[in-house]
């Protein structure tokens, strides 16, 4: 009988499908595919929408399925030593392209069986049937395997593929990698890392970056030498977090969204507080789960745990084992007789080696420190980098053994498993070095303890004997209080603490940040606990809440309001009582306010924009504005802006236009909310609503103006000021006329029906002050020279506004607009393929100054600079030092200068050259600005400047990775892209051995025939409509109507129904109007009898050269035809080839 699978681990496994599906697929489709580390912010990859893969995860997948020893091996081979963590080995040999394959014939192309593999063939009666002359159990042929081999995805892609055979053993040995989905990952396009997790990491992704040739981006976490983590550590990690943006930012050319980052912190910390429950049901006897089940679903939460998914998946899981629990079952499967913490992460390629003496004790894995670090909560980038020094490799050694203890006693363990590896070279050896320890001749010394209730100085009294006289000596000791700070706290929500080590417990735990206090204050002394002095305090309120002596007391600790609170109390030690004042960061609690789009309103020339206090609060004031880089935190208002002073008033909140940038403005506010009367903090988006006109241009070539824009710029501004309705007849507006404020000579020119505007036109044709009454005729040239990203041009609209159907004659009114055309500059221009290069021209540059207003003959050019740093180097290209096709230089910095007439040790400007990205679109135009730093003559040093930029268009090309010049097929794709037959599956890849569609073939068929028009609307088929096949509906009619096809029965075409080869045959030969004069037939499997339907079509197509077969005796008339053959077999069919 099968085993049975709870719904949260099937949930599970599905969300992990999924994500190595999305991979693949994303792959696919030409997107960026990432390898990470385990405890890389999964939520900053999801904020960017990246498909992201966990090589961890991936390795020990693949020690799971056996072949992680092969892997090494392989890894080794490459010159990777036998002592480096198993997981890295596995994962570097797969970045080099090593894969686990099943051994085959290449010439039968069929598997090779090993005949040690599979399991023991048993009979009808369920006895294992015995070999009689091996005397060993026969081996069940359906269990058996293929052996095991090394491939290398780099040597099966480089084969040729000329001909068809050559082709078919090319695809047997892509698929003959084993299918399982840890070993069919896409290779990475770049990588993340995060040092918190093992010394390792860091050398492991350096080398996958420098194998891939591929971006790394690396978050560094230092060891904390406290328990505490400090503000400084926090900015610092913080800092590394903006990096990482940053880099996220100019890999991908999208912006940072936030929201995408709440919401996947959001998903994470749902799945992060189920994942710590089911951590925690590991304490019940006997535990509802195996330890290594455990080892199992911390692979789900590093794998999605940013995904809503995996959060509702875990959920389900931490349900089932609830109902474990109270049914007494387990997941483990044998009786749990005890129970061990495991130290380490399992050697996965031996894990049999160590479950079986388990299993055969009774022992269960209860405890693991490892687990639980992926359980952390946050909600924003600070508290991330705080709970991010929490990670194992992080944290100091008190902490780390604090955690130890605590979890053994929480989940009640009988002993503890160390997990250590030894690589051991054949033919060497290896022990364990032992170590002699001798008394170090220490004395124990005098002590003096200071009684707890001691003030700031003590008074010790000391005698002393010398020289046979009795001497008295007074001393006098200082005597300070400790300091420590506790994790911060929201206000007006209770926080519990804890004064005696619960062990387990590592918030607000009293007695370990008492010792690292300790610790930092150079005093040597054990904490044995702590108690509190209650009432109320600096900006808090203290509260005793339970225990039965004073060492077992817990607390409660209530901010009062935003600000630090502190509190006194006493740390019992082994060597005395020592006075403590611990601290606490008030903070308002996180919220989220709706965003706001308020009406502009006219106040003198300008307009403001009206604020309102937040549904359900009582006051807000502004910590922070657009001005501020980063979110502000300082909510004391110490150093921060404060446009909005505390107030019980509901008056609303004034921007102005200065005060939006892109079209919105973000406050950072705090609400107190009316109704708990606590302080809420977050962001609210006020997005501007303004009517102007925009436009697209280019410096120097012409912008047409649009009548339908002005109107419905006067449309919006007249329902927004009353006078028109947006429901009723009545009022409403019709435009009468326009006026302009002419732009300036360095801004550009104005046209009206072709003549430029100035006052001096004549009202005969047309004054500029007064009626321009046709926009359609209006057009506007930029200064082929100015340097504006933006040029505004002022307007005044007038209009006639009827009131009723009662008014006969309107009254004119007036709207004030902008029409505001933004700029990009093409002083030099260049076009490039995709995954091409183009080299700059320095004449080019010579030329660009010389014909700059200003700059004589005698202007020389001493060197220019670049500005790439808005250029995505993925989605667009980059600019190098230099490129010759083969190899290039570094990428060109803001700081790099490129001379006119460079020395041997100085870059060239004739040398720069901008090659395309592969996933660069198609007429799409990248822009790159630059400086010229001139000089008067041939000698000194540049010292004017002329700023410009070089606009790159990216023209056509086929451009697919996947289409290689000596493919037979080349020329076929070429011409099928070209003749706009198909396209691509994505812009980079054309997938030639993808199965086609019969829909697909008879699109393919239908265009290359000119996509005539269907002679009659008449369809046969139920299965294809109008509405929902609209890509390929009249191709499928006019096919029928060609008696090119007659559908798989009377009323079905069958459009998704892989096409095979003979069908495609068929399709052409029909097409060609079934002509007569056969020849001979060389293939074994089409007979004139069985295969009649098509038997004539396939002679025809091998006589017309469209086919040669897929050997020289085999036409393989039921394989699919896959597009390099559908292309292949059109263009030789159209080209008489």
């Amino acid at each position: 009988m099968a085993k049975q699978v709870s719904p949260g681990v099937l949930a599970l496994r599905k969300v992990v499908d999924d994500v190595y599906a999305d991979a693949r697929e994303a792959k696919k489709q030409g997107k960026l595919v990432g390898w990470s580390s385990s405890k890389f912010p999964c939520e900053l990859a999801e904020a960017f929408d990246l498909n992201v893969m966990y090589p961890e995860n991936q390795a020990a997948g693949i020690a799971a399925q056996r072949d992680g020893e092969i892997m090494c091996q392989a890894a080794e081979d490459l010159g990777f030593d036998n002592d480096i963590c198993g997981y890295a080995r596995i994962s570097l040999a797969y970045a080099a392209g090593k894969r686990a394959s099943r051994k085959f014939d290449p010439e039968t192309l069929e598997f090779i069986i090993d005949p040690n593999s599979g399991k023991p063939l048993k009979d009808e009666n369920g006895k294992v049937v015995i070999d009689p002359e091996t005397g060993k159990p026969k081996k069940d042929p359906k269990t058996q395997v293929p052996y095991t081999v090394l491939d290398d995805i780099h040597e099966i892609e480089a084969l040729p593929e000329t001909t068809e055979k050559e082709i078919a053993y090319k695809n047997f040995r892509r698929e003959a990698i084993k299918p399982y989905k840890q070993m069919r990952i896409p290779q990475p396009d770049f990588v993340l890392c995060c040092n918190n997790i093992c010394n390792c990491m860091t050398k492991w992704y350096e080398n996958i970056a420098r194998m891939c040739n591929i971006p790394l981006i690396m978050v560094d976490i230092p060891y904390n030498n406290t328990v505490e983590v400090s503000d400084s550590a926090v900015k610092y990690v913080r800092a590394q977090f903006d990096n990482a943006i940053h880099e996220l930012e100019k890999l991908t050319g999208k912006k940072f969204d936030e929201k995408k980052f709440e919401l996947a912190c959001k998903h994470a910390n749902r799945t992060a507080q189920n994942w710590l429950k089911v951590c925690d049901f590991l304490q019940y006897k006997p535990a509802p789960m195996s330890g290594f089940d455990l080892f199992n679903h911390m692979a789900d939460v590093v794998t999605a745990r940013g995904k809503e998914a995996a959060a509702d998946a875990f959920e389900l899981l931490a349900q089932d084992l609830e109902q474990n629990i109270k049914e007494g079952t387990s997941t483990l499967p044998f009786p749990e007789k005890y129970r061990v913490m495991f130290e380490g992460i399992p050697c996965w390629p031996k894990l049999p080696n160590l479950f079986k003496p388990l299993k055969e004790n009774g022992i269960n894995v209860t405890a693991v420190v490892y687990a639980p670090a992926f359980g952390f909560v946050y909600n924003n980038m600070d508290e991330m980098a705080r709970a991010y020094y929490k990670a194992p490799n992080s944290v100091c050694i008190e902490q780390g053994v604090a955690w130890r203890e605590g979890i053994c006693r929480g989940n009640k363990v009988d002993g503890a498993l160390s997990n250590v590896t030894w690589a051991i070279t054949s033919g060497t050896g290896a022990s364990l070095g032992t170590k002699a320890v001798s008394d170090d001749g220490k004395t124990a010394s005098n002590t003096l303890t200071i009684p707890s209730n001691a003030s700031s100085s003590y008074t010790v009294t000391a005698k002393f004997t010398a020289g046979g006289k009795e001497y008295t000596a007074t001393y006098t000791v200082t005597v300070k209080s400790l300091t420590a700070a506790i994790s911060p706290i929201q206000n007006n929500t209770p926080v519990t603490l804890y004064g005696y080590n619960y062990g387990y417990i590592t918030n607000n735990n009293l007695v370990a940040i008492a010792q690292a206090a300790l610790n930092t204050a150079s005093i040597s002394a054990t904490v044995s606990y702590v108690t509190l002095d209650t009432g109320s305090r600096t900006n808090c309120y203290i509260q005793r809440t339970s225990g039965s002596s004073s060492a077992y007391y817990t607390y409660t600790i209530t901010g009062t309001s935003i600000g630090t609170a502190s509190f006194t109390g006493t740390v019992y030690t082994n060597k005395g009582n020592y006075p403590i004042t611990f601290t606490a960061t008030v903070t308002p609690i996180s919220t989220t306010y709706e965003a706001q789009y308020p009406e502009p309103v006219a106040y003198g020339n300008t307009y403001r924009y009206y604020v309102q206090v937040p549904a359900g609060a009582s006051y807000y004031y502004v910590v922070g504005t657009p001005n501020q880089a980063t979110t502000p935190t300082d909510f004391s208002q110490s150093g921060k802006t404060v446009y909005y002073a505390n107030t019980t008033s509901t008056n609303l909140y004034p921007l102005t236009d200065s005060n939006f940038v892109g079209g919105q403005c973000t406050l950072w506010i705090v609400t107190k909310n009316s109704s708990d009367n606590r302080l809420y903090y977050g962001q609210l988006t006020v997005y501007q609503k303004n009517y102007n006109i925009s436009y697209n241009g280019v410096a120097g070539e012409t912008v047409q103006f649009a009548q339908s824009d002005f109107n419905d710029f006067m449309n919006k501004v007249a329902e927004a000021r009353g006078d028109a309705s947006k429901t009723k007849s009545y009022p409403y507006v019709t435009f009468d006329y326009v006026t302009f404020s002419l732009p300036t000579t360095a801004q550009g020119t104005l046209y009206y029906g072709g003549t430029a505007m100035s006052t001096s036109n004549s009202s005969s044709a047309f004054n500029t002050r007064t009626k321009v009454t046709n926009l359609d005729s209006v057009t506007f040239v930029p200064n082929a020279k100015t340097t504006a990203k933006t040029i505004t041009l002022n307007f005044t609209l007038y209009a006639t506004r009827y009131s009723s159907s009662s008014t006969s004659r309107g009254t004119t009114v007036s709207y004030s607009g902008s029409v505001v055309v933004n700029l990009v500059r093409e002083d030099i221009k260049y076009t490039v393929s995709q995954g091409d290069s183009v080299r700059f021209d320095e004449s080019d540059f010579l030329s660009y100054l010389r014909s700059t207003k200003g700059y004589t003959s005698n202007y020389t050019i001493d060197y220019v600079t670049f500005d790439q740093s808005a250029v995505s180097a993925v989605n667009e290209g980059s600019l190098y030092t230099y490129y010759n096709g083969y190899n290039y230089g570094g990428s060109v910095k803001t700081t790099d200068r490129f001379y006119y007439n460079a020395t041997a040790s100085q870059n060239a400007l004739s040398d720069v050259a901008f090659l395309a990205s592969r996933y660069a679109k198609t007429g799409e135009t990248v822009y790159i600005p630059f400086t010229i730093y001139a000089r008067y003559g041939t000698t000194g040093t540049g010292t004017r400047q002329l700023t410009g930029t070089v606009a790159i268009k990216i023209g056509q090309t086929m451009n697919f990775i996947d289409v290689k010049t000596t493919d037979y097929f080349y020329n076929s794709v070429k011409w099928a892209v070209g003749k706009n037959i198909t396209n691509g599956t994505s812009s980079t890849t054309f997938s030639p051995y993808k199965s086609c569609t019969r829909a697909e073939i008879v699109t393919f068929l239908w265009r290359a025939a000119g996509s005539p028009e269907p002679t009659t609307t008449r369809n046969p088929f139920r299965d294809v409509n109008a509405v929902t096949h609209s890509s390929y509906y009249k191709a499928i009619l006019w096919a029928s109507q060609k008696g090119i096809t007659s559908g798989t029965s009377a009323t079905a075409f069958s459009p998704d129904q892989v096409c095979t080869r003979a069908q495609i045959v068929t399709f052409l030969y029909r097409y060609a109007g079934q002509p007569s004069g056969y020849y001979s037939n060389p293939f074994k499997d089409v007979g004139a009898t069985s295969e009649a339907s098509y038997y004539n079509a396939v002679l025809w197509a091998v006589g017309k050269g469209i086919t040669t077969g897929t050997s020289a005796t085999t036409f393989s008339p039921y394989a699919s035809c896959n597009r390099a053959e559908a292309v292949t077999f059109l263009y030789r069919y159209t080209n008489g080839l």
